[in-house]
């Protein structure tokens, strides 16, 4: 399954859940009860992470990181890039000592890397943050065990720098 269909598949699942939830609310408002047991919302039978789900009473909705807070953060990383001589094409070397660029790395990994380059730990999360939320989506419900592959986090990371040169 593609991400944006696991993406769609979530939203249309949370709409549900919140409709179901909506409609519950009104019975008990006008004090009824359901007639049979086939009206009564079937209980999952399978154990799910909804850390994520609108449905988590804990889940806390928060606006999309802006490019435009990540400026100063952008300016270190080039310049981080290019004290290390990094050129553009090589930009996962200064994160992912790993080759496998299909590995998924949580936002908390991802806050952790950028703690290691000196990346304020304020800035740092923001930046984590916009490389793996979705780019789509005015509001989200913060999830720091969200995870994205290197290869889509890079593209995103390299797009948010922009072009760099090299003075060697």
């Amino acid at each position: 399954m593609e991400r944006n269909d696991k993406i769609r598949f979530k939203d249309l699942s949370e709409g549900y859940m919140k409709e179901v939830a909506k409609l519950e609310a009104q019975m008990e408002a006008a004090d009824l009860k359901p007639k049979s047991k086939m009206s009564q919302r079937p209980k999952d039978t399978v154990m799910r992470d909804q850390s994520h789900s609108l449905s988590n009473i804990h889940a806390t909705k928060v606006k999309r990181v802006d490019a435009k807070q990540l400026l100063d953060v952008c300016q270190l990383l080039k310049l981080r890039l290019q004290v290390n001589e990094i050129p553009p094409n090589d930009i996962a070397n200064l994160f992912f000592k790993s080759s496998r660029l299909d590995q998924e790395v949580s936002i908390i990994e991802l806050k952790s890397k950028f703690d290691a380059l000196g990346v304020p730990a304020k800035k740092g999360g923001l930046l984590a943050r916009y490389l793996i939320e979705p780019l789509n989506q005015a509001e989200i419900v913060y999830n720091e065990n969200a995870k994205l592959t290197q290869s889509e986090i890079i593209l995103v990371l390299k797009d948010l720098i922009g072009d760099y040169k090299l003075y060697i």
